[in-house]
């Protein structure tokens, strides 16, 4: 794995290659370690469908065609990523570009986070 012995995060902030070296870690996150008297901090894997996240499971952006859940409920957690063959799953709907917003309670389905956009109750 071309990963494994990445350099810790500090040194990849010196200079002017932030961008450079963030865009090229798409999948890590920066985690700070603190101590007593000092800090330091290295490169963690993000979850295996976010493209980029700020902790493993809180995602930034997706990967592989996931869809971003925007709320918590059930199994689902919010900023987590999942892979659905047919779009959101029931009881959630899909608003931008590959993200899941949870229906109204009174709907079963819908189009929209209102009671008045309820496909079936």
């Amino acid at each position: 794995d071309a990963y494994t012995n990445i350099p810790s995060w500090d040194l990849l902030y010196m200079g002017n290659h932030r961008s450079a070296l963030t865009d090229y870690f798409k999948g890590w996150y920066s985690a700070m370690k603190i101590y007593d008297t000092s800090f330091s901090s290295e490169m963690m894997a993000c979850e295996s469908q976010c493209g980029t996240c700020s902790l493993p499971s809180i995602c930034l952006t997706c990967a592989n065609q996931a869809y971003k859940m925007k709320a918590t409920y059930g199994s689902y957690v919010k900023d987590s990523c999942y892979l659905f063959v047919d779009g959101c799953p029931e009881g959630w709907f899909e608003q931008g570009s590959k993200e899941c917003y949870r229906c109204h309670s009174d709907c079963e389905t819908c189009s929209g986070v209102s009671s008045s956009d309820c496909k079936t109750c």
